[in-house]
């Protein structure tokens, strides 16, 4: 789930819930691995919450359709400090964003299993998201308000 919280002086937020529980690979033993070192026993799920970011700011970097996010990721009880690419896709609506790192980065040690067997894997993390205004709480507040048709505002 995602929302935009306002505060003061015409300042916004962005947050975002991601419920851990919630991944599904289609591999329960990946899943739970995931899990395990998403930290779900500390907490269910991982929450960004983006940088204080004035209105007038906000409506310029989604109108020129590509931004950075900075804030923080918050994996079981540790805040990190990320920042994410995002873009507009060719919907209107819709954002995708990326943040590249290292599992270090995250005090995370890199899965030892892939598809049940034991496997080196990279220290590169990616992390991936896709949002839709319509389904952001608040979303509204921050994106521009535009006379024309919907398909040229967001």
């Amino acid at each position: 789930s995602a929302e935009v919280i306002p505060e003061p002086d015409d300042h916004f937020h962005l947050e975002i819930s991601i419920p851990i529980a919630g991944f599904e690979s289609g591999e329960a033993e990946r899943d739970r691995e995931v899990a395990t070192m998403l930290k779900a026993d500390v907490s269910k799920e991982m929450e960004f919450v983006s940088d204080s970011i004035k209105i007038d700011n906000w409506k310029g970097m989604i109108s020129a359709g590509e931004f950075d996010l900075k804030g923080e990721l918050k994996i079981g009880k540790k805040n990190h400090k990320i920042k994410i690419e995002i873009s507009r896709t060719k919907q209107p609506a819709v954002f995708v964003g990326k943040h590249k790192s290292k599992f270090k980065k995250f005090d995370i040690k890199p899965p030892e299993l892939l598809a049940g067997i034991g496997a080196r894997v990279s220290e590169e993390l990616e992390l991936l998201f896709q949002l839709n205004t319509d389904e952001v709480l608040g979303a509204q507040s921050i994106l521009g308000n535009d006379d024309s048709d919907s398909e040229e505002s967001i």
